[in-house]
């Protein structure tokens, strides 16, 4: 296995869930926009994200890439025999490598579905703060002086922007 090949991996997921979240804002927002309820851009991004998709496409890409490096790293060393000869010293090839790739799949799948929910949640974000969607006035301009949210009212000046 490379030694590279877990950091490259993660660049390509972290890349996936971005923009999974960033297509999913923009798809919701173009729809939602048409009946004025553009503010729900956000709540449709994260429930979309937490219940399904980041989940999915995790399981997607890990099967995809996990799959294919384990079924490469093991053809590999059946053609090499070394295989059989884990078999010939009496180990169990299943239990020796098979059974903790398994189980560290099993044990980071949760964390890596809880990033990936995160990562799409701010990919959506990002799509929605560009596109002046969801921010009509920010909580952090609500606690200052109200003279700091005419900035923000002003920043966007998109002509199908309603919220600002």
């Amino acid at each position: 296995m490379h030694p590279a090949g877990g950091r490259r991996g993660a660049a390509d997921r972290h890349t996936h869930q971005l923009l999974v979240g960033a297509i999913l804002a923009f798809v919701g927002a173009v729809q939602l926009q048409q009946f004025g309820a553009a503010i729900y851009v956000a709540n449709l991004v994260g429930v979309a994200m937490v219940r399904e998709m980041g989940a999915m496409m995790t399981a997607i890409v890990m099967a995809g890439r996990t799959g294919a490096s384990y079924a490469a790293q093991l053809g590999s060393m059946k053609v090499n025999q070394e295989i059989d000869a884990l078999a010939t010293t009496g180990i169990d090839p299943l239990e020796f490598l098979v059974l903790p790739r398994m189980i560290a799949l099993s044990l980071m799948m949760p964390l890596l579905c809880l990033y990936a929910d995160v990562l799409g949640i701010l990919g959506g974000a990002a799509v929605a703060s560009a596109c002046c969607i969801c921010r009509s006035r920010p909580t952090s301009s609500r606690l200052l002086a109200p003279s700091t949210s005419a900035t923000w009212s002003g920043a966007c000046s998109k002509p199908q922007c309603t919220a600002c």
